[in-house]
């Protein structure tokens, strides 16, 4: 991995956005700001450590051990970027060195940025958040039935996922292959893979996620302006913050391919290099670092009160002020962004994953630090994400940054291993077949890409390196199950013969 493993040019300096201040970043972090980042890239850990024994790598080490081929980021601190690097080359065995330039799919991150042009245009007066997204429709409509005609679905619901839309995501499709117009996407007519989007819980009733929502946010931009979905996030967001790295062109066009990351699952890289997502508002941006987090801090500041060039206080007040809960205790959803923490600690996320690429943007609104991470490794990228996200809450002593500290919990090995074996198990995404397997006293989980350890806490349950729970038992047939995770999120699957 070493030979392979290259630092990427630090990228330049950023443009100077008229609608904030500066936002760039140094030619080369110097001083605090070095010490600091080295830390940080030989101080990733993992989320479960043994009590008396700190594990840390270095970036390198978990590239190699997670086959990633390149990382890609940028860090924010005091509401200005410090730092942005990337590390690795665009595709697996391949010698194009990535840099800070590189673009990557962004994701379901691509939802916060379309939200953030639906609220510009709300500002204008040009869409209410509060009206009936048929009144807006023109080209396609949200067919109406006994939960539409109790409570009407919004785009204030539509932005913080309480709709009651169907469809949470989307497979893309291979590069070349025939596309869905946005209509048929939406009404689930060839050649569309994805179901119609439809309204089936009472609209404003409880979040759940809904890309599906958010094509439909898309479709309301398109007619109200009757400019290319493209064309008018270029016109509200990306041109007026100085996002010139970035696009929500599917497929890409050949001028960026040069200069653009190619997706990988477990180390195979994807056909034609990446998948082609016409739901362009849920899935459809390509960015780097560098602009996520300048869009990142043209929202705090508008948030905050400290800027209201980009959205007026009226209108940023409202992204919190929408909030509904999420799917933790300490989780709310906002208009286009997950809110966490509360008080001096409130920040705002978004995450994403298409095929072959994981996304995540963070920002605190009190302190100004934040982080946006990009890698071109699809679900064994997602533990790579957190691991880095730890090291750097770490350094900048983010609250939710700590480790948490297990005792181990003594086992017999032999009574661990009616739980070997390969089981099926099924999610949002498909059907899963990880494999569980004992070393010795060592208990292990292999699949999406990556090899985890399981720590034993009793005969039957277990906690994966990343936090996860794991738990064991039989159905009322004998068949041994497995639980991963726990409440609602949690998923099982039965060992295979």
């Amino acid at each position: 991995m070493k030979q392979i493993f290259a630092i990427g040019m630090l990228a330049l300096a950023v443009d100077s956005v008229a609608m904030q201040r500066s936002v760039a970043a140094p030619t080369q972090p110097k001083g605090d700001t070095a010490a600091r980042i080295e830390r940080i890239v030989k101080g990733l850990r993992p989320k479960i450590e043994i009590e008396g024994a700190p594990v840390r790598w270095s970036l390198e080490q978990r590239m190699a051990a997670y086959k990633a081929p390149a990382v890609s980021m940028a860090i924010i601190d005091g509401g200005r970027i410090i730092w942005a690097q990337a590390f690795g080359v665009q595709r697996i065995g391949g010698m194009e060195r990535v840099s800070a330039t590189t673009l990557f799919q962004a994701g379901s991150v691509s939802k916060a940025i379309t939200a953030s042009a639906m609220l510009r245009l709300v500002d204008k007066g040009t869409l209410s958040l509060d009206a009936n997204v048929n009144s807006y429709l023109t080209s396609w409509k949200l067919p109406e039935n006994e939960f539409t005609r109790q409570e009407p679905v919004t785009l204030r619901r539509l932005a913080n996922h309480t709709g009651g839309t169907t469809v949470s995501g989307f497979a893309g499709y291979e590069v070349g292959a025939p596309r869905p117009t946005l209509p048929e996407l939406l009404e689930g007519k060839a050649p569309s893979n994805s179901a119609p989007v439809r309204v089936d819980t009472l609209p404003g009733k409880a979040f759940r996620y809904s890309g599906g929502g958010t094509t439909v946010m898309q479709q309301v931009l398109i007619d109200v302006t009757s400019v290319p979905f493209e064309t008018l996030l270029q016109r509200e967001v990306l041109g007026p913050l100085g996002m010139k790295r970035s696009a929500f062109d599917q497929p890409l066009p050949a001028a960026l391919l040069s200069d653009a990351a190619q997706g990988h699952e477990k180390d195979v890289p994807v056909k034609g290099g990446s998948r082609v997502y016409p739901e362009l508002g849920a899935a459809g941006l390509w960015s780097t670092p560098t602009d996520l987090a300048t869009w990142a801090i043209a929202m705090r500041d508008a948030m905050t009160g400290r800027s209201t060039t980009f959205l007026s206080q009226k209108t940023a007040a409202q992204i919190i002020g929408s909030a509904v809960p999420g799917r933790s205790a300490d989780e709310r959803i906002g208009l286009g962004v997950f809110l966490n923490g509360s008080g001096d600690n409130l920040g705002f996320s978004h995450d994403g994953q298409t095929e072959g690429f994981v996304t995540e943007v963070r920002m605190s609104l009190k302190s100004g630090q934040g982080v946006a991470i990009m890698i071109n490794m699809g679900e064994g990228g997602v533990g790579l994400l957190r691991e880095i996200l730890l090291a750097i809450g770490a350094e900048f002593g983010w609250p939710e940054s700590d480790t948490k500290k297990i005792k181990l919990v003594a086992v017999d090995p032999s009574l661990l291993d009616p739980f070997t074996g390969t089981y099926a198990v099924y999610n949002f995404a498909g059907r899963f077949l990880p494999r569980i397997v004992r070393e010795g006293t060592h208990f292990f989980v292999e699949g999406w890409g990556v090899r985890r350890e399981l720590y034993p806490q009793s005969p039957s349950t277990f906690i994966r390196d990343d936090g996860t729970p794991y738990a064991f038992a039989r159905d009322a047939e004998g068949r041994v199950i497995m639980i991963i995770g726990a409440g609602t999120r949690g998923v099982s699957g039965i060992r295979q013969p």
